[in-house]
This record gives structure tokens, C-alpha cells and sequence, in this order.
């Protein structure tokens, strides 16, 4: 009679970093249990599968684990799974059933805890597992709510409640402070950004700087949060800032036009991608550059990447690179005094069309106050007249977003426009994205003026 096979097993622990410190719920008790339970239901012990320092609610496809034994049961390399208990597995019904309905049942894999008792077979058996699944999967809940409590009321106090600060900071009595050894290097690395408007060129040039060797990855989600400009979840001033507010809203709008150093193989430059825009269409023009035949080297020019998908848009006009350049620097030079003139009347009729009359009111809010306090008037007229004061006066006029005037005016007042032609092509771009938001451009014409920063 042939003799029966072994089953094969495999086994799963977990711990998060909270249950290695308690319960006594760390690997080598989980493992020592497991290889126990193995060995007196004569099953075969092929492998164990570890996460460490991973919460039960953390996605599936993170646990590395996990990942690596539901394709040992794909591959039907096994017959059952043990773990420690339930919660070790899952704190959460759908997990669970999707896990079963994916994995273990299109194999005919079971499972087993070694220190609870399950009946997968029954009903009734299947509704405890779910009422276990959904205690754990409250406690869980219950957990995560108390510690974001805890954090919300450390963040109102302007503590850190983490263990390890951001880039460019460091904890001193629970609260972030500037790094001084690395905070040079960022206020290099934003400076840069804020001038070229590229953060793989501000990492770069950051490495070189000082030695260093920050990833691209990690450079370009520090732009995106709000704690470099001292805010942290809604908190202002939660931390010294390494930007200011209008600095933090410029480099909002660099990252989000993605204007960053467009360049082939070759290393070729482009003095305006990302700062032009179709008339027709409104999309961002593309560059592309044509090596020619007689000397000249590259010729550099932009187009609508819409002009010849499908005909989608009538601007079909490739504009050379060499004609932007020298209409800009003629406006510049022939215009731009009497732009900024233009712009600063425009200014001050506005505010002269809605004077501030917040003073006025205020001083007759005073004498009615005093009419109050020497009884000439009642508690209700009081309150009556000082509303109808409040009531009259004039809102402020909503700020319009507008060019940087002061810088206009530098750069009307400098030798910049002198000295151009002695720069680069990457010291070129650099000009331009330091002073221009974008330029318009219908079939071949440029429209001016630019729309400045």
C-alpha cells in the first residue's frame, strides 16, 4: 500500500514594530511555535515567510512576505499555511476573502492557527473567522485614530511627533530646527530651483556643490511639501522655513509646468521649452532640434505637438528658436520701460477707484462709543449704529496676480540685456525662466508682451 504524502507547509509571521516590544509576539516566538505545530501534525516545513516591522493594515502587494507566498502557493509548491493567529495574517475581511478567493482556494490551499481553532468547512465557522477579522480590523482603526490624535495635538504645539526629521532639519526638544550641517545645501538647492526652474539641474549642481549624493526622486518630493515654507498639516510657522511664501508659490508653479532642462543625448539646450504657448490650442510647444549640412551646427525650433496628431490643431508653424530670442530681447529693450509705466498707472487707478475708508469708519465707531459710555445712548443704539458703521466699509480689492515689478525694474536698470550674448545657452535658459511665465504664440507670431513672473 503506498504510503501517504507528507503535507506540505509553509509559514507566515509578521510583526509590526509595536508587537516585537510587546505580547511577546516576536519572530522567534512566532517561528518557534510554528516549526512546534509543524512537526507534531507531521507536516513538511518548507519555508517560512517574514515581514518585518509590518502592520497588518499595510497594502498586501507591500508585504514582500506575503507577496513571495501567495506565489509559492500559485506555483502550488504548497499545501497549507500556518501562521501564529489570525491577526497575524489579517486585520481586515476583505484581505482576507480577496486573499482566499485569489490565492488559496483556486489551489486548494489550507490554513491553519496555531493558537486559535477555525473551521473554514461551516458556516458558522466561516461567520467567527469575519467577527474575529472585524474586532481586529476595529482595534486597528482604534489604534490609528488615538495615534493621529496624539500627533494632531504635538503638530498644534508645534512639536515633531516622529522619530526622525525631513531633509535639511533636526529635532532639538521635540521641534525641528534648520540642520546646520546640511542646510547650506538647501538653501543652495532651492535658491537654484527658483532661478533655472529645474530640479534635476538644482540636484545636480547641489552634488557638485558639496559632495553629496541626493536622489532626483527625493530632491523632487521636497518641493512639493509645504514644511519647507514653515507649514506642516495646516499648522503656519510650525518650523523655521526655507522659503518664503511668494518663493513657495513661484516653485508651485515651476514643478507644475514641469519647465525643466529639455535636453537630448547630446546635452543640447533649450532656451524656452515649457515657457511657450499655442494660441490655437493652448497647449505647451514642443522643441525639437535639425542637425544641418553647412557648418552651422543645430538649428533649434519649437512646434504644437498638436499640429500633426490627427490635424487636432491648425497651428502647424515651426518657430525658430534664433527668431524668439531676438524679438524677446528687442521688446525687452525697446518696451519694458514703458511696460513697468504702463503697469504702475494701471495700479494706482485701481486703488485710487476703492480708497481704504477702514479709518474714517473707525474713528466715528470711536465717538459713538463715547456717546455710549457717557449714557447719551442706549446699549441698543450702540450696537445698532456701531453694526451700520461696520457695514460701510469697503472691502479690500482683490489682489490680481501680477508680474514681479521689481524685478522688471533690476533687470530694466542692469547691464543684463549688455551681457547677454556672453552667456551660455544653459546660463540663456536661466535668464528667461527667471524673469518670463509664458509667451503666446499664433501661427508664427509671437503676441507681446510676454507674461511675466
Amino acid at each position: 500500500m503506498e504510503e501517504k504524502r507528507a503535507l506540505r507547509g509553509a509559514g507566515y509571521i509578521r510583526v509590526s514594530t509595536a508587537d516585537q516590544a510587546t505580547r511577546g509576539l516576536s519572530l522567534e516566538a512566532q517561528e518557534a511555535e510554528i516549526r512546534r505545530y509543524a512537526a507534531a501534525e507531521g507536516i513538511e516545513l518548507l519555508d517560512i515567510y517574514v515581514d518585518r516591522g509590518i502592520t497588518a493594515r499595510k497594502r498586501l502587494d507591500r508585504r514582500d512576505g506575503f507577496c513571495q507566498l501567495m506565489a509559492a502557493v500559485d506555483a502550488e509548491r504548497i499545501d497549507i499555511v500556518i501562521v501564529l493567529r489570525l491577526d497575524r495574517w489579517f486585520r481586515n475581511v476583505y484581505d482576507y476573502h480577496r486573499m482566499m478567493a485569489e490565492h488559496l482556494l483556486p489551489h486548494h490551499v489550507d490554513w491553519c492557527a496555531v493558537k486559535e481553532q477555525y473551521n473554514t468547512k461551516t458556516t458558522n465557522g466561516r461567520l467567527m473567522i469575519n467577527l474575529r477579522l472585524s474586532i481586529a480590523e476595529q482595534e486597528c482603526d482604534t489604534d490609528g485614530d488615538r495615534i493621529r490624535d496624539i500627533q494632531d495635538s504635538l503638530i498644534r504645539r508645534g512639536q515633531w511627533p516622529f522619530g526622525s526629521a525631513p531633509s535639511g532639519y533636526r529635532i532639538v526638544n521635540k521641534r525641528l530646527e534648520k540642520d546646520p550641517d546640511t542646510q547650506a545645501h538647501w538653501e543652495f538647492f532651492f535658491d537654484h530651483l527658483l532661478t533655472n526652474g529645474s530640479i534635476r539641474a538644482a540636484t545636480i549642481a547641489m552634488n557638485e556643490r558639496f559632495g553629496t549624493s541626493y536622489e532626483y526622486t527625493h530632491t523632487q518630493k521636497m518641493t512639493k511639501r509645504p514644511l519647507y515654507k514653515g507649514e506642516y498639516r495646516d499648522v503656519p510657522g510650525f518650523c523655521p522655513a526655507y522659503l518664503t511664501e511668494a518663493q513657495w508659490d513661484r516653485l508651485q508653479y515651476l514643478t507644475s509646468k514641469n519647465l525643466r532642462t529639455s535636453t537630448t543625448p547630446e546635452g543640447l539646450v533649450y532656451l524656452f521649452s515649457g515657457l511657450l504657448i499655442c494660441g490655437d490650442c493652448g497647449r505647451r510647444l514642443v522643441s525639437q532640434t535639425t542637425r544641418t549640412n553647412y557648418g552651422a551646427g543645430v538649428y533649434y525650433s519649437y512646434r504644437c505637438p498638436l499640429a500633426n496628431l490627427n490635424r487636432r490643431c491648425p497651428n502647424n508653424k515651426t518657430l525658430s528658436e534664433r527668431k524668439i530670442e531676438r524679438h524677446l530681447l528687442d521688446w525687452l529693450d525697446e518696451h519694458l520701460a514703458g511696460y513697468i509705466a504702463e503697469y504702475e498707472v494701471q495700479r494706482s487707478r485701481k486703488d485710487a477707484a476703492q480708497p481704504d475708508n477702514t479709518a474714517a469708519i473707525r474713528a466715528k465707531q470711536e465717538r459713538v462709543k463715547e456717546l455710549f459710555i457717557n449714557s447719551l445712548i442706549d446699549i441698543q443704539e450702540y450696537r445698532d449704529r456701531m453694526d451700520e458703521l461696520e457695514s460701510k466699509i469697503l472691502p479690500p480689492p482683490e489682489e490680481e496676480p501680477g508680474p514681479d515689478i521689481e524685478n522688471l525694474r533690476r533687470l530694466l536698470h542692469s547691464d543684463s540685456l549688455a551681457i547677454y550674448s556672453t552667456l551660455d545657452r544653459a546660463e540663456q535658459r536661466a535668464f528667461w525662466r527667471g524673469i518670463i511665465k509664458t509667451i503666446s504664440v499664433y501661427r508664427g507670431i509671437i503676441l507681446d508682451p510676454p507674461v511675466f513672473l
